[in-house]
């Protein structure tokens, strides 16, 4: 399987560029399966290269903002929805939006509690890595588990044994390393 990953210029750039110093050139890499995120870190690792994943661009910080053209840009793509009615389970690949999860769920009389404001843009692998929250609760209390692809490319499946022990987004959860982790350890 071929892997997405492209150069990009200045005006291809834009939607990755959300805050200052903005780069002129780079490269994007568009993973569709956690297969894809693995094969890119490892291509960006053999080669020496800086990654930043990035989800829906709704962050205060500059984090997710390249600011060296050396620095490669992980976005993932897949926003396929599952749902699971009978056990009121859904299966969310980390680009979908928490809008795209409360409207699919909604078709099956379920209820998805997490929401704030930019919940049209904000992603769900975003929203677990920062274990974000919403008028109702975190993600935490959303959530039973997830897949995960560390630094030097290797696959974690996270399901929860016992519940998160976070108490706010500041660390991240001392079982489940990826919830609230800020995207330290690799991409969820």
């Amino acid at each position: 399987k071929k892997l997405k990953w492209r150069s990009a210029q200045e005006a291809e750039l834009k939607p990755y560029n959300f805050s200052e110093p903005y780069i002129k050139t780079g490269q994007v890499g568009e993973c569709n399966s956690p297969e894809d995120v693995q094969a890119f870190i490892q291509l960006a690792t053999s080669q020496n290269r800086a990654w930043i994943p990035q989800g829906g661009n709704t962050g205060l910080v500059r984090g997710s903002t390249p600011t060296e053209p050396t620095e490669d840009i992980l976005r993932y793509v897949n926003r396929e929805l599952h749902v699971n009615p009978g056990q009121k389970v859904v299966e969310a690949g980390a680009a979908a939006t928490i809008q795209d999860i409360q409207d699919h769920v909604a078709e099956y009389g379920l209820y998805f509690p997490v929401s704030y404001g930019s919940k049209g843009t904000a992603t769900i692998g975003g929203a677990v890595a920062t274990n974000a929250g919403g008028m109702e609760r975190r993600i935490q209390h959303s959530c039973i588990g997830y897949e995960a692809v560390d630094g030097t490319g290797q696959l974690i499946r996270h399901q929860w044994e016992d519940p998160p022990t976070l108490l706010d987004s500041v660390w991240p959860d001392s079982r489940y390393h990826f919830l609230g982790s800020q995207g330290y350890f690799g991409c969820v």
